[in-house]
């Protein structure tokens, strides 16, 4: 995997950092000064709109400084004055992590948590001058990874690192990363950003995050590693007025990106990187500032050949009626929807996508092509001057049916961009996964400096592969059919019920944080009462 395109772009980054660049970045998504500032949004204790398109180098929301919410979330030691410039650290901690029975990750941007222990340590830098940012941060992460069982290939048709290489192509999402005790690095959060007014433009390999979703969007999370990218837009919303006239908020982000293969994958070295290309676009009402809409397009294709291949990228009009299976380009589209009420503290959102773009003709002959959505609703109680409690509640589902015996496209999943919508082997968009329904329910109580939360989750995993498997009515389970499922089909539904808590602390110099899941694999691998309970462990310290 390692190549000429990604050994050109991380020394181009490395180079140019050295050169010089901020006002502050944003918090790493999900994080306790992350959930924080949200909460401080909706209240109205933070200015500005959420962007529909965030970033961590490009902060979109601004709070006062003499907010008494503050010092929590900008710890001012960090940075230091050298004339007109400021330097600090943009990120300093370790972190452990334990699985006792299955891996699981969330919201980990670049390290993979297999079973047994795991180990992280972070560290950059970011400089700032007269709008020019820098972000030097890497990371180590160790994964002892050991053995479990797999889902077996119950079809033949796929390897078990695998199984779901069924109807809708196939996608780079191993169960288990290849190798006991990996050890590995990558540039992390690193990125060149110049910001003005109305203009940004940046280079990084960082993680972005699109639309309004709080758990589950479509597009683009920090489930698994940033990939390296260009892109150029404004910063966030920017007023738009004409001749003096107040026509609302208007927000647009172009990016182009390469997207690498894993080396679970396969063995073809000629089709081991991908590019991506696309925008996200935004308008706020200028009657309704908290009403935004948000409209998000990303196309990948495989790099065959680079020269030829990226003009291709631009070419819209491959597709159609009669083109199901030989459209070399793979899009995804959705449109989004986020309405705020400070004066209350509600915010309700959602986001309906696309998982094909290919067949216009379904756009409007089947309203259930490919399709998926994301909704959901956020609830802040202002309790004291520093304690805030925050609600928040959310539903997604990107289950596909097949139509009349036709092979629907599972979502992140394609023939012709065979990794699909990932980048080295983790997910890009949904942390579900393909085909799957999850709710969740979170509680965040913020005192001062201190965050404790609470959630329930269920997700019904992978409905696609269900279905295909109660299509194919000749092949063997994995284990003998017991008594009392005789005379019934041997696959049942696999569902994943998860409980866990957290317990984070912002101090004046570091932050820590303990967090424990306990998490039941209700008929693991659909197989039924093959139930796997895990547990979760997770407890680091930070700047």
């Amino acid at each position: 995997m390692n190549g000429i395109p990604r050994l050109t772009f991380l020394l181009s980054v490395t180079v140019l950092a050295t050169l010089t660049t901020h006002a502050g970045g944003q918090e790493k998504f999900r994080s306790h000064e992350d959930l924080l500032l949200s909460a401080l949004n909706l209240t109205g204790q933070a200015d500005g709109n959420w962007a529909h398109f965030r970033s961590t180098s490009l902060n979109t929301a601004k709070l006062n400084e003499q907010s008494p919410w503050y010092p929590y979330v900008h710890r001012s030691w960090k940075r230091w004055k050298i004339g007109e410039a400021s330097l600090g650290f943009s990120e300093a901690g370790f972190s452990y992590a334990y699985n006792s029975a299955l891996p699981s990750s969330s919201y980990d941007d670049a390290p993979w948590k297999g079973v047994g222990s795991n180990l992280r340590a972070d560290l950059g830098f970011e400089l700032d001058w007269k709008g020019l940012r820098i972000v030097i941060e890497g990371n180590f992460w160790y994964a002892q990874n050991r053995d479990f069982e797999l889902v077996p290939a119950y079809d033949g048709r796929s390897e078990d690192h695998h199984y779901w290489a069924f109807r809708g192509g196939s996608i780079d999402r191993p169960q288990q990363f290849i190798g006991a005790h990996l050890l590995r690095y990558n540039l992390g959060q690193t990125a060149l950003r110049y910001t003005s007014k109305y203009f940004t433009v940046g280079l990084s390999t960082e993680n972005i995050w699109v639309g309004p979703a709080r758990f589950f969007p479509l597009m683009f999370s920090n489930q698994g590693e940033g990939f390296p990218h260009a892109d150029i837009g404004t910063p966030g919303f920017v007023p738009l007025v004409l001749d003096g006239i107040d026509f609302g908020s208007i927000e647009f982000r172009a990016l182009l990106g390469v997207l690498y293969e894993s080396d679970s994958f396969d063995d073809d070295q000629s089709n081991n990187y991908n590019q991506i290309l696309g925008f996200t676009a935004g308008y706020a009402l200028p009657f309704q500032k908290n009403l935004t809409l948000g409209l998000h397009f990303y196309r990948r294709k495989n790099m065959l050949n680079f020269p030829s291949n990226f003009t291709q990228l631009f070419d819209f009009t491959n597709g159609g009626p009669t083109n199901t299976h030989i459209d070399k380009v793979d899009s995804q589209v959705s449109v989004t929807l986020n309405w705020a009420f400070p004066e209350v503290g509600v915010a309700v959102y959602g986001e309906y996508g696309r998982n094909d773009l290919a067949l216009p003709h379904a756009a409007y002959t089947r309203i259930d092509h490919s399709n998926g959505y994301t909704l959901g609703m956020q609830k802040v109680f202002t309790l004291k001057k520093e304690q805030l409690l925050s609600i928040t509640a959310e539903l997604t589902d990107l289950f596909q049916i097949p139509y009349n015996g036709a092979s629907q496209p599972s979502w992140y999943k394609h023939f012709d961009v065979p990794q699909g919508h990932t980048h080295n082997g983790q997910d890009l968009g949904n942390p579900v996964g393909p085909g799957s329904d999850s709710q969740i329910l979170r509680i965040d109580y913020f005192n001062k400096g201190a965050m404790y939360s609470l959630w329930f989750q269920r997700v019904l995993m992978d409905k696609d592969y269900l279905y295909h498997l109660t299509e194919l009515h000749d092949i063997t389970p994995p284990h003998p059919d017991p008594p009392y499922l005789k005379n019934r089909h041997p696959y049942y539904p696999y569902a994943l019920l998860i409980i866990g808590t957290e317990y984070s602390q912002l101090m004046e110099k570091w932050k820590y944080y303990l967090k424990i899941e306990a998490q039941l694999h209700y008929n693991y691998g659909w197989w039924a009462k093959n139930d796997i309970a895990n547990i979760r462990l997770e407890l680091g310290m930070s700047l």
